[in-house]
Formats: structure tokens, C-alpha cells, sequence
């Protein structure tokens, strides 16, 4: 059972960088959750608005509104736009799901949290500036350590061996976002935290 319930969820924001060149690259792993997500709420035909630095796609769950937005400032400023958006529609920040890369987890391993500080991931700092808080949600999808520093490991594409992977976290971290938008992120958390998808048994095994 559940300590506390969390905030019905309003904007769910992936992080990453806009341009082709960026598109398939760690750094975008949000981006690309954002996508599922808007597929599989059946949203593939609602227009996106290019607004607030970003594109933003709305829609509603029952009588609730909720919003997807991909920001287009750039992974560093991201929190100008996800602030623009936040402050435009008087959304609170606990309603607020971000989705990013974590290179503190491996790749297929998830984790929510519903507050705390950046972990030194510069977007989510840049989020809790303009935000002046760190209280909002995040889902955190692991792209593991390279062997060639940070920046270089982030902007980079991933493997064939790992595309597999990838394809099955992402399948795996939309069904958790979509139990966060259907119920609420502390629900989520309790049935999707620490999984981690595995290519050997090509299930999901409790880490």
C-alpha cells in the first residue's frame, strides 16, 4: 500500500535536444518516451503546437487535462520552456512529470521519485531553477557509463546490441507512465521501480 498519493499528473516532459542530428541519441531517450506515450493515448492525429520553446500536444484523460511537451531549447535550458508552459497554464509542479536519461542506471533499468535534487543532470537543473523547486515527479530510464566521458556517451547513438533493449524499456517505461496518468505516480512507482528489462529471458525481472 501506497504511503501517499500523489498529484493527478497535468504535463509529462521529456528531455532532449531538437535537430536530426540529436534524434536517436542517448540524451533523447525522453523524447523518444514521449512519443510512446502520445501513441498509445491514441494522440498520433492531434495537432502539436510549436509554443513556449517547445512542441506541446493536449489532450484531456476523463475530465482532466493533460499536456506532452518536448522542449526546443535545448537539454541545458530546458526549464525556460518547461517554466513558459508550467506558468502559462498554473500548473503545479507536483503535477509534473519529467522523463530523462540517467546515466547512474544501466540500460533497462527505470526508477521514479517524486522530488530531490538533479543528480547533476544539467536539464533537470535547469528545470528546478526555473521552477525555483525540486518537487516535481521524474522518470529516470538508464543509458549506463561510457568508456569515453560523459558528453561524448550521452550524444552518442545507441548500439545495435542495445536497440533491442532499448525497444523494450521503452515499451516497459510507457506502461509505467500510463499507470501514472490512469492512476498516480506513487501507484506507479510501486509496481515499476527497479525493474530492469533483460534481452537473455526477454522479460521483465525485479532487480
Amino acid at each position: 500500500m501506497n504511503a501517499h498519493r500523489t498529484e493527478p499528473l497535468h504535463l509529462i516532459v521529456g528531455l532532449g535536444n531538437p535537430g536530426n542530428e540529436y534524434e536517436a541519441t542517448r540524451h533523447n531517450i525522453g523524447f523518444m518516451l514521449v512519443d510512446q506515450v502520445r501513441k498509445r493515448l491514441g494522440w498520433q492525429n492531434r495537432e502539436v503546437q510549436h509554443t513556449a520553446d517547445s512542441f506541446v500536444c493536449e489532450g484531456s484523460v476523463g475530465c482532466r487535462k493533460l499536456w506532452l511537451q518536448k522542449p526546443q531549447t535545448y537539454m541545458n535550458c530546458s526549464g525556460n520552456a518547461v517554466a513558459k508552459w508550467v506558468r502559462k497554464q498554473q500548473i503545479s509542479p507536483a503535477s509534473v512529470l519529467l522523463v530523462y536519461d540517467d546515466m547512474d542506471l544501466p540500460l533497462g533499468r527505470m526508477r521514479f521519485r517524486t522530488k530531490g535534487s538533479s543528480g547533476g543532470h544539467k536539464g533537470v537543473q535547469s528545470v528546478a531553477d526555473e521552477l525555483q523547486t525540486g518537487g516535481f515527479n521524474r522518470l529516470r530510464l538508464g543509458i549506463g557509463h561510457g568508456e569515453n566521458g560523459t558528453i561524448d556517451h550521452v550524444l552518442s547513438g545507441f548500439s545495435a546490441d542495445e536497440l533491442p533493449i532499448v525497444e523494450l524499456v521503452l515499451a516497459k517505461a510507457t506502461e509505467a507512465v500510463m499507470a501514472a496518468i490512469g492512476r498516480d505516480v506513487s501507484t506507479a512507482m510501486s509496481l515499476y521501480n527497479g525493474i530492469t528489462v533483460t534481452l537473455e529471458q526477454t522479460e521483465i525481472e525485479n532487480a
